[in-house]
């Protein structure tokens, strides 16, 4: 009997995920962008995350560092603008009791149908654990490195 084909997860990267990922190819980020692109996942974005990682961009502090390049960094956000599934953010929801500004990234992954929210923010949306609305599947919310984790068991 042959091997059963599983669906493959869809993911939700917040702005921290992304930019940290995008910064350095080492660490939990690093290798959610590389399982990325390696096919491991879909990647759901919106207009409003993708704004939020170019604005940390800008930051006098982020653009001081040796190792920024402004240039490649362009060049990955393009590379995952083409990849990627973008959502319209037509959505509007208020789940996120603590900030009112994380609200965005779970419209994302409810409009893009996400399993996953990706996050380091520990207040304000790792406390959420499981979205459930209803008419659209459970989103679980983890870290970059459990994310990681449920990667590699697949």
């Amino acid at each position: 009997m042959g091997k059963v084909a599983t669906r493959i997860p869809t993911a939700v990267l917040d702005t921290s995920v992304l930019v940290r990922g995008i910064l350095s190819s080492r660490g939990p980020s690093g290798q959610i962008l590389d399982r990325f692109f390696d096919g491991a996942f879909d990647l759901v974005l919106s207009l409003s995350i993708l704004t939020e990682v170019e604005s940390v961009f800008r930051r006098r502090h982020i653009r001081a560092r040796p190792s920024f390049n402004w240039e490649d960094t362009r060049e990955l956000l393009v590379a995952l603008l083409e990849a990627a599934e973008v959502s319209t953010g037509r959505y509007q929801v208020d789940m996120v009791p603590t900030d009112a500004r994380d609200n965005h990234i779970v419209s994302t992954a409810l409009e893009g149908g996400a399993d996953y929210i990706v996050t380091e923010d520990a207040r304000d949306l790792l406390s959420l654990k499981v979205i459930k609305v209803r008419g659209f599947p459970p989103i679980q919310v983890v870290d970059a490195s459990s994310f990681i984790r449920q990667l590699l068991r697949r």
